[in-house]
C-alpha cells in the first residue's frame, strides 16, 4: 500500500494564533506549554489581588484619617469659641462690678443732672476706668 498525500496550497498556509499577533511577548506566551501559561496566570492573579488589597487599604486609611482630622478641627474651633465666650463674660463681669462703685454712681448722677464734676471725682473715675481697661 502506497499512500500518497496531496498537499493543497491551503494546508501549507496554516495560520496560528501567534502569527496573528504583532506583539513579541504575546507570541512567546501563546507558544508556551499550558502548565507555564497557568503558572503565569496564577502569578498575575496573585499580583493583581495583592495590589488591589494594598491600594484599597491605602484609600480606606487615607479617608479615615482625613475624616478624623476634619472632626478634630471642628472640635478645636468649638473649644476656641467657648474660650472666647468665657473671656467676654469675664470682661463683662468686671465692668458690672465697677457699676456698683459709689464714685462711678455719683459721677453718673451728677452728669445726668448737668452738674459739673469736681476734678478729684473726674480723676478718680478716670483712674478706675483706666484700671479696668488694663485689667
Amino acid at each position: 500500500m502506497n499512500y500518497t498525500f496531496k498537499v493543497s496550497p491551503q494546508t501549507t498556509q496554516v495560520k496560528t494564533a501567534s502569527s496573528k499577533t504583532r506583539n513579541h511577548w504575546l507570541k512567546k506566551f501563546y507558544n508556551l506549554p499550558i502548565s507555564r501559561k497557568q503558572l503565569i496566570a496564577l502569578i498575575f492573579c496573585q499580583l493583581v489581588s495583592i495590589l488591589g488589597i494594598g491600594i484599597g487599604g491605602t484609600l480606606i486609611i487615607t479617608r479615615g484619617l482625613q475624616n478624623q482630622l476634619r472632626e478634630q478641627a471642628k472640635i478645636e474651633v468649638a473649644v476656641s469659641d467657648i474660650n472666647y465666650n468665657i473671656k467676654i463674660n469675664q470682661m463683662s463681669l468686671g465692668f458690672r462690678g465697677q457699676s456698683d462703685n459709689a464714685l462711678i454712681i455719683r459721677a453718673a448722677i451728677l452728669n445726668d443732672s448737668n452738674r459739673n464734676l469736681s476734678r478729684n471725682l473726674k480723676a478718680s473715675v478716670k483712674q478706675i476706668l483706666q484700671n479696668e481697661i488694663e485689667a
